[in-house]
């Protein structure tokens, strides 16, 4: 048996244990290795589908930006058409469109979208990536249904 107040549902015990947990969550979804674990642990126990996995790892993890890519391009398929907003999200159209600027100047060959596996040269992590996983759980989630 748990220590006694370990299981309880006491709302000052819940709170905390709430807030606790949201410091865990957010630290994980800042780490790479996290988001690109193979078994998927985080976003299964968020309960989140593969188009959300692809599209949080796109925002989040530039290294896998040029693979993410490839694969967001399926979104477009009928069979995830529950899924398509995710690819209007400003962070989203942000970076592609940051992409297509650096594919036009031609001179950033540590850019993700000039790298064959999306890897930097060097590592970074600017002021524009923090924004990006700051605000992608906005993405990540479903939008609320419209009332008519």
């Amino acid at each position: 048996m748990p220590p006694k107040g370990v299981d309880g549902t006491d709302v000052a015990v819940v709170a905390a244990r709430k807030v606790e947990l949201e410091k865990v969550l957010r630290a994980m979804l800042s780490s790479p290795e996290v988001l690109m674990e193979k078994e998927l642990s985080i976003w299964k126990f968020l309960d989140l589908g593969n188009p959300a996995v692809i599209v949080g790892r796109f925002i989040m993890v530039p290294r896998a930006r040029a693979n993410a890519l490839k694969t967001m391009s399926k979104l477009n398929d009928v069979k995830y058409k529950d899924d398509v907003y995710r690819l209007g999200h400003q962070v989203v159209t942000d970076l592609l469109m940051e992409g297509l600027r650096e594919q036009r100047r031609g001179n950033s060959e540590s850019h993700w979208a000039t790298q064959a596996q999306g890897l930097p040269k060097t590592p970074s992590d600017s002021k524009d990536n923090y924004k990006q996983r700051t605000t992608a759980n906005k993405i990540l989630s479903k939008p609320a249904a419209k009332q008519t």
